[in-house]
């Protein structure tokens, strides 16, 4: 850190963890506390991970999910120096040289000829999908849009992690485009999922894993705990303890309408306050993508063919929800309060990547909770 740094006062562990919720959110990295209270609503990736992280030492974190070059925002909000520092674990030790090795290799440097690739592949699955939809094969063209729609989908995810172009604006208004091509809200994706990535598996914290009453992954669901990301109570009552008896009969079908939740998502995101691009910019874009789909279908002659490919289309996608619930749901769930692990730790047991030939990696996209800038 730069010199300005070096009289700032000695802050222990102790007074961390004060500075945890409320008016006064403080976090570590490496061996400085910095004061996130005002910044968090700024933070590109959203207010709410930094609450969650705040009042710890969040190190881990941040080398994971940060290039080298964010270190130079931190100075500004440093409010002193962190007296003891938990010891380097074995396990922490290689990470981050598992870090290094990667960085020098460059496997964190984006090679946009991947992206051409992708962009060539998802336009051919569209143009496939648009030919059938003309010669009156609604089905196969149903089955390659919601393919169009997976591919996009990680491109998508790839630019809510900043991960394909150096500049956030960049990839904000690529996220902009995925939105109006798939219909899922940039913002929506920005704020959950990286609450998820700091979190995964997190009962409390991970919204990516509370479906009450609909489904429960773990039976510490059944306890009616509260949710930070939604701030509400899941609660475990009569009515979800009856759905929940189910949910082994109704998970593939929820899979196959879970796509319509997300224009639910996107609209309760808008609304919410917590959009992260040009409200209006991404109100248009989620227009956008049911006026050219409203469109598409149109070109259908009938009308049980037309609601026979918005059925099929939707059902299909429920591939992207089964690859996301196979990468987290089958690992265990934990309540992050009871400190039975660190962060490092969690990262490695609540993910499971699949295992696929090279040809076939492009269909699930790659691993990146150890190493976030690698997705791209």
């Amino acid at each position: 850190m730069g010199e300005g740094l070096a009289g700032k006062p000695v802050i222990t562990l102790a007074e961390l963890v004060e500075h945890s919720s409320g008016d006064a959110l403080w976090l570590a990295i490496d061996d400085y506390v910095y004061d996130i209270t005002e910044w968090r609503h700024t933070h590109p990736g959203g207010p709410v991970v930094l609450q969650n992280c705040a009042g710890s030492d969040a190190s881990e974190a941040f080398r994971a999910y940060h290039p080298a070059w964010a270190r130079r925002y931190l100075e500004r909000l440093c409010v002193g120096r962190l007296a003891a520092r938990q010891a380097v674990t074995p396990l922490a030790a290689a990470h981050a040289q598992l870090l290094a090795d990667l960085q020098a290799e460059g496997l964190f440097t984006v090679n946009l000829w991947d992206y051409t690739r992708v962009a060539v592949g998802v336009t051919t699955l569209l143009a496939g999908a648009v030919v059938c939809v003309l010669q009156q094969r609604a089905v196969l063209g149903a089955v390659l849009l919601a393919a169009f729609w997976q591919q996009v989908a990680f491109v998508g995810h790839d630019c809510g992690h900043s991960a394909v172009f150096q500049s956030r604006r960049c990839n904000q208004l690529l996220g902009l485009g995925v939105t109006a091509a798939c219909g899922i809200s940039y913002s929506w994706w920005v704020d959950t999922h990286n609450v998820h990535h700091i979190h995964p598996n997190a009962a409390e914290h991970d919204p990516d894993i509370q479906f009450m009453p609909l489904l429960a992954i773990s039976p510490v669901f059944f306890k009616s705990i509260t949710s930070r990301y939604h701030n509400a109570v899941l609660l475990f009552d009569r009515f979800a303890r009856q759905l929940i008896s189910w949910q082994h009969i109704t998970f593939f079908p929820l899979l196959m309408v879970a796509k319509y939740g997300l224009y639910g998502q996107a609209l309760q995101q808008l609304s919410s306050g917590r959009a992260y691009l040009h409200r209006p910019s991404e109100a248009a874009a989620q227009l956008l993508f049911f006026l050219w789909v409203g469109c598409l279908t149109g070109c259908l002659h009938s009308w049980a063919a037309r609601v026979a490919f918005i059925i099929v289309a939707h059902a299909a996608f429920a591939v992207l929800h089964l690859q996301i619930c196979l990468s987290h749901f089958s690992r265990d769930v934990y309540k992050l309060e009871s400190g039975e692990q660190d962060w490092l730790t969690r990262q490695v047991l609540s993910t499971q990547n699949w295992s696929c030939p090279a040809w076939l990696d492009f269909f699930h996209d790659e691993e990146h909770h150890m190493c976030n800038s690698s997705c791209s």
